[in-house]
């Protein structure tokens, strides 16, 4: 009987790693709120890699993926007061999960910008880190946004 019990409290003390699902879940939810920067990098792993396919930019390793997100350069605020962001769909197989959703209508340093709809690929690490991002969204003005770099030179023939 003591083993027994001993058994199960052990058991309750390994540590679980959430699934792919939920750190996404985590993950938007802390994005959507954008108000903890620390608490959104610590989903990241050290050598993750965020990758912006329309804007043609690519962050190698979390101090990248930082100087890139910054939230603390310009001036940020969602027009109705709500979250950043809405998902609209959310589809995960393995330690895959992909997004699709948008940034609500927002200033960012005076100026008007959004709504902009997002498809957002995440893949996990077996830590339950996220591995890659990749981003696609819609940036409008489209002006202002283009002149990245070219990513389709990263394609292997």
């Amino acid at each position: 009987m003591n083993a027994m019990l001993l058994s199960l409290v052990m058991l309750t003390m390994v540590p679980v790693t959430p699934t792919p699902m939920e750190q996404a879940d985590d993950f938007f939810a802390v994005y959507a709120e954008r108000k903890d920067f620390e608490a959104l990098m610590a989903f990241y792993a050290e050598d993750a890699v965020l990758e912006d396919m329309v804007y043609g930019h690519i962050a190698e390793g979390r101090e990248a993926i930082r100087r890139t997100l910054d939230w603390s350069r310009g001036e940020f605020r969602v027009l109705d007061g709500g979250p950043a962001l809405t998902l609209t769909e959310t589809v995960g197989e393995g330690s895959v999960v992909v997004v699709n959703g948008y940034f609500r209508p927002f200033e960012f340093d005076g100026d008007a910008l959004g709504p902009w709809r997002f498809t957002i690929w995440l893949e996990f690490n077996d830590s339950g880190a996220i591995q890659r991002q990749t981003d696609w969204i819609n940036y409008t003005p489209r002006q202002r946004y283009l002149g990245g770099d070219n990513r389709n030179d990263a394609v292997d023939q």
